[in-house]
């Protein structure tokens, strides 16, 4: 992920399964570059997805979004 996603408090998605609460809408990054927003449930998070709209990258939009999931 570049230096500047980063700073921008992108994370990095493994493919596993959705990493925030089931309330609220985030911003997510797709394989093919675009970014979107998502609710809870309304992308596919893990492998199942398609390749090319696959999430690869989201950034919480409340600090505390990454410790409600955690």
């Amino acid at each position: 992920m570049p230096p500047d996603m980063i700073a921008e408090g992108w994370l990095e998605h493994d493919g596993g399964l959705c990493p925030v609460p089931e309330r609220g809408v985030i911003p997510v990054l797709l394989r093919d570059g675009r970014q979107s927003w998502s609710r809870f449930g309304f992308w596919v998070w893990d492998e199942r997805a398609p390749l090319n709209i696959d999430i690869v990258a989201w950034r919480p939009d409340e600090p505390q979004a990454v410790e409600l999931a955690a």
